[in-house]
Parts: C-alpha cells; structure tokens; sequence
C-alpha cells in the first residue's frame, strides 16, 4: 500500500471512531434517549457512585491515603442501600462538609478515589459542576471504546458489521448503565484486549518487533482495570483479552504451536496483572488491620463467599446459593432484558435469549452459505468462532461465581457486553453483506 492510500486508510479509522463516539455519547454519558427507565437509570448510578463520592470526601478530610485509600460510606456504622444514605454522601461533598465516621469496602481497591480526586484537587469550581466533568470524562472514555471497536469492526468485516455492533450498544440497557458510571469506568474492562489486538494483528506480525513491551502493557492494563474497577467480572475480563487469539488462530490457520505460544504468553500476563492488583488490595488491608495475615484472610473470606456461597442469600427470600441449580442460573440471565424498546404503548423488551437465538440463525446462514462456497477467505469462519469462544468470557463469572451471579444480575448483566454480543451483532451485519454479495453475484 502506498503512502496516500495509508494515510487515506488512517483518516477513515480515525473519521470511524469519531462518528462512532460522537453517536454514542448522548446515551452514554445521561441515558438521552431513555435506552433505560430514567427512574432505575438514577438509581442505578447513585448505588455505585456514591462510594467514590464518599472517598472523595475523605480525600479532602483526611488525605488521600486515609483508610487505605479504600472507598466506602461516611457516617454509617453498616452496609445500607438506603436513599437517605445515598443522599447524605453526596449531600457532604457538595457542602464541602466532613464526616464523623467512614466505613471502608475492603473488596475493592478504590483507585477510583485517587483518579477523580486528583481532579477534584485542581478544578476550583463547584462542587455540581465537577460531578458533570467526572461523569463527563467516564462517558466520553466509554464511548470513545465502543467507538474504537466499532472502527475496528468496521474495517475488517464491512460497515454493516460495524453498524449492527454500534447500534446496538447505544441502546443495550447494560452499556449505557456503566457508561458514565464513575465507580465502573466501564471503559477499561477493555483495555487488555485492545491491547491484545495490537500485538496479534497482521501488521503486528509483519513487523516482527520485540512484543515484550506489549505483553508487559497487558499486564499493567489488567491491574490498572483492578485498581480502577474492582474484581468483579474478571473471569470476563480474561476471556475476552484472549478472544483475538482464537479470531487469528483461525483466519491465519495457525499451528496448535504458535496458538499456544500466543495464548500461554497472554494468559501469563494476565495472571500476573491479576495477582498484581490482588497484591496491592492486600496491602491496602494490611495498612489498614496492622497485619498482613488479616489481608491474606479476608481475600480468602471473600473468594469463599463469591465461589461457595455460604453466607450469601437471595436478598428477597433468604434462600442458599448453592442450592440453585446451573440451568437455573443461566436461564435466569437469559431472561434478562438487553435492551428496552420505547414505542407507543408499553414498552417493548428484547431479553438476552431472543438476541442469542438471532445470532444462532445467523451461524446457521453462514454455515450455509459457506458450505455451498469455495471461498478461501477465513474472515467469515474466524468472526464465527471467536464470537461463540466469547460466549464463554460472561458464562465464566456466571458459573464460577454463582453466590454472586444470583444476587447481582444488575451487575453481571454488563459482561454479555464482553464481547459476546458485540460481536455477535457484528455477524449478524457480516453475514447480511456475504449473502447480498452472492446475491449480487
């Protein structure tokens, strides 16, 4: 390719991401087009926020490193999800005030505290108007993501592809949930695998540079999404990170050697991220207990709680985890709705077991299609494998953690999103562009 065909090919990736995250923002960043119910939207928010919200407070109260830097609730002695409480941390910080007391939550680094608080540090504005520029950056950050993989899909499998995928995430109940969400930063659950792509793509390869750097990028991205969000959905996190593996697996025709090679070398950074940001939460603990011993003991607590269950109940009936059944489990978010169709009447839902079925018909037009072909082009089959591998990226938190899986379906409802569903209306997009072709054949 020549030099202005290259930089015509830049400007057209570039031109994509922009259009991409400019089509997204309004939904993104405050739900403009009511993609979810605004009451549930709000209160979805306020839920999460309010964590970072309150250690912004202690920032400015008592410094960054107070209480180890964890996130939690001013002037409550237990956990409470009550909107009196929501509206007491926010009160707070508005008012510039101080809390009596602060309770910690441990599970989750809450480097979200140190990332905003720096900003809330150098902004000499109001209190509201910095709320609007946190969650601002968050939305902007998550739609420049949906963006950047709408460009990526878009140049490899056809504007189409590309359109199905964007669309519909600027209306999934579970994207715009997250999207400005300043606890979530639901932009880098991302991360790795974009990371993943660089090293792995054709030009990559052609280059035959030294990937050290790249592997190391894929570890810190894994810790930094630790640090930045919390473990929830890590199973996700690491399966998806490994779908591009399988995606040029299959279109170069790789040797099970070099797909090995590949998917040990990431999965190793990836491990090595994870046990990086579970590192750094211990010591947080630690700081905070006085020993270490109490840090390594509430880690294990916690990992037992989400795996087994013991404690953990249906927060409307007391009923024990672990004596819900795996069919169950997974029927459960299936019936969930992915998105929310707002026409005349009642509102019109779109469950997660309807957009599978659609993506079932569509492999089943392109095994078709491809059975009738004598085509050498890999694309079709590669996207088709690596969007069903992905299916097992949401599955993996689901089943592993199924405590956690039956309480929070308003959380792990996200990790359809990752990247399961992306690319699976990506596909269906691809597979409407081969069939009009041949037609046109």
């Amino acid at each position: 390719m020549n030099k202005p065909n290259v930089k015509k090919g830049k400007l057209y990736f570039l031109l994509l991401i922009m259009l991409g995250t400019l089509f997204l923002l309004p939904n993104f960043y405050r739900n403009k087009w009511k993609a979810v119910d605004p009451i549930y939207y709000d209160e979805w928010q306020i839920r999460y926020d309010r964590l970072v919200i309150a250690r912004l407070v202690k920032n400015r109260q008592d410094g960054f490193f107070s209480a180890g830097g964890f996130l939690g609730l001013g002037d409550v002695d237990k956990w409470s999800y009550q909107s009196t409480v929501h509206a007491h941390q926010y009160d707070v910080y508005l008012k510039n005030d101080e809390f009596q007391s602060y309770l910690i939550y441990k599970s989750n680094p809450g480097f979200q505290g140190a990332l905003y608080g720096t900003i809330d540090i150098f902004l000499n504005i109001s209190g509201e108007s910095k709320l609007v520029i946190f969650r601002g950056i968050t939305a902007t950050a998550s739609a420049l993501t949906i963006g950047l993989i709408f460009a990526l899909i878009t140049i490899e499998f056809g504007l189409l592809a590309g359109v199905f995928m964007l669309i519909f995430s600027a209306f999934s109940i579970w994207t715009v949930l997250p999207a400005s969400n300043i606890f979530w930063n639901f932009w880098i659950f991302y991360l790795p695998v974009f990371l993943t792509i660089s090293l792995l793509s054709e030009k990559a390869q052609q280059k035959n540079r030294n990937n050290k750097i790249l592997y190391s990028a894929i570890c810190l991205a894994t810790t930094a999404r630790i640090l930045l969000s919390g473990f929830d959905l890590m199973t996700t996190v690491l399966i998806m990170t490994t779908v591009p593996v399988v995606y040029y697996a299959v279109l170069h025709r790789w040797t099970w050697k070099i797909f090995l090679n590949h998917f040990i070398k990431i999965s190793s950074a990836l491990i090595i991220g994870t046990t990086a940001g579970l590192f750094i939460m211990g010591m947080q603990i630690a700081s905070v207990e006085g020993q270490a011993s109490n840090s390594l003991s509430y880690i294990v607590s916690r990992i037992g709680k989400h795996f087994a269950g013991n404690t953990e109940f249906y927060a409307d009936g007391g009923i024990e985890a672990t004596r819900v059944g795996m069919v169950e489990l997974i029927s459960k978010y299936m019936l969930f709705p992915a998105v929310n169709l707002r026409l005349p009447g009642p509102d019109t839902q779109i469950l997660y077991w309807h957009i599978i079925l659609v993506f079932f018909i569509f492999t089943g037009l392109l095994m078709i299609n491809n059975r009738n072909q004598n085509e050498t082009d890999r694309k079709p089959i590669a996207l088709l494998i690596a969007t069903w591998y992905s299916i097992l990226a949401p599955l993996s938190w689901i089943i592993i953690f199924r405590p956690h899986s039956i309480i929070h379906p308003h959380v792990n409802s996200m990790g359809w999103q990752m990247p399961f569903t992306l690319l699976g209306f990506a596909l269906c997009g691809y597979v409407i562009s081969i069939l009009f072709k041949r037609k046109l054949s």
